[in-house]
């Protein structure tokens, strides 16, 4: 069969191209090898970074932007997305992201998602209704307990006050007081997409398996975990469910968890998945003769669930061939059925930094090479 159709679902290469300039080098470099053929570009995301460029771009949208408060409290301008009159699309790495810290100011015992809730808040007065958050790349472990400050709620320690932001308010919670919660909130429709599955608490939860990378030192971790046990325990004994072994609770450090509780009342959703869905990606594989997905690195998380796993995955079920494109993979994506080629990037040997900074190029350089890929496979089937 010859290769007419060419569908680009890339997530991003975090910390260098957005998964929409991923798809427009990669068309960029093939159609500079073969330009007869038709290349369909739909910007990826599984609820992290780039969440609000992908329903944008997939639904014709609008960019906003809403001044609230950062991680550490300072005051940053969060972007957003309005499908219609009555949609929105939210990141918690807008609002409380890794990417807006430096490495010596992240800190998850300080560290708010106040702003999630502040934004939440704003769209609501703006009469929004229908909410899709993506909850990767946040740089809190408080559990959501900012956001849901923002919105109203409280939470007391043992002397009536309320408790400071980040893991360390999580500590001294007593008590949760939901009487001036803003009512809207049982009103509106939110829908949190997430990339993983950890539970709140454990060995397998927020804390002990991103608090490293959100600033904790190794020795901190089960400091931060006794933090979140502390507000599920309160938790469960003020409204009698639990919400500590919920599949996606961790996410976000933790925000999953409060989302999905009484409290706010979200629905859960497995992100590549769900982006699936809502971007009809089965129906624009029907047209579809060769699919291009990829991410910055692939390893073995790419293969549980992740953006690229979840195309692949599609794809085979129509019986169509996949290209992986990263930056780095792997030994078991090579060995992994899921891709019938893997493609990086890497041209020559260069630093990290130099791999992120030429980014563009380098993809550009891919797309010419699998350009000449589609080039022989048309050749042979002439």
């Amino acid at each position: 069969m010859k290769i007419n159709n060419v569908l680009i679902a890339s997530d991003s290469f975090k910390g260098s191209s957005t998964s929409l300039e991923v798809a427009t080098n990669l068309k960029s470099g093939i159609l500079e090898i073969i330009d007869s053929i038709h290349i369909d570009c739909v910007p990826i995301a599984d609820g992290g970074e780039g969440t609000v460029t992908c329903f944008v771009e997939g639904f014709q949208g609008e960019y906003h932007y809403e001044e609230v408060t950062g991680p550490i409290g300072e005051r940053i301008m969060a972007k957003y997305g309005l499908l219609g009159s009555n949609t929105a699309v939210l990141e918690v790495a807008e609002t409380s992201g890794l990417t807006l810290l430096s490495l010596e100011k992240r800190n998850p015992f300080l560290t708010t998602s106040y702003g999630l809730g502040e934004l939440i808040k704003k769209l609501m007065d703006q009469g929004i209704q229908k909410f899709y958050i993506g909850l990767g790349g946040s740089a809190t472990n408080d559990a959501g307990i900012g956001m849901a400050q923002a919105l109203g709620y409280h939470f007391f320690d043992g002397d009536g006050n309320e408790v400071s932001y980040g893991a360390n308010g999580l500590m001294a919670i007593k008590e949760i007081d939901c009487t001036r919660a803003d009512p809207r909130l049982k009103e509106i429709e939110i829908h949190c997409i997430t990339d993983v599955e950890n539970i709140l608490c454990g060995p397998t939860g927020a804390s002990y398996v991103y608090g490293t990378q959100k600033g904790a030192s190794p020795s901190e971790l089960a400091l931060l975990d006794e933090a979140v046990s502390n507000f599920a325990t309160i938790y469960e004994k003020q409204f009698h469910t639990s919400f500590s072994n919920t599949a996606g609770a961790g996410a976000a450090g933790g925000i999953g968890a409060i989302m999905s509780s009484k409290l706010i009342g979200a629905k859960m959703h497995c992100g590549i998945h769900k982006i699936s869905e809502i971007l009809q990606l089965d129906e624009k594989m029907r047209h579809a003769d060769l699919v291009i997905t990829g991410e910055g690195k692939l390893d073995y998380q790419s293969l549980m669930g992740k953006a690229p796993s979840g195309i692949a995955t599609l794809a085979k079920q129509h019986n169509i061939p996949t290209i992986a494109i990263c930056g780095s993979y792997e030994a078991d994506i090579i060995k992994s059925d899921l891709f019938d080629y893997v493609l990086s990037i890497i041209n020559k040997p260069m630093t990290l930094q130099e791999a992120m900074t030429n980014s563009p190029t380098l993809l550009i350089e891919a797309g010419r090479q699998i350009g000449a890929i589609i080039t022989l496979l048309n050749k042979n089937e002439s």
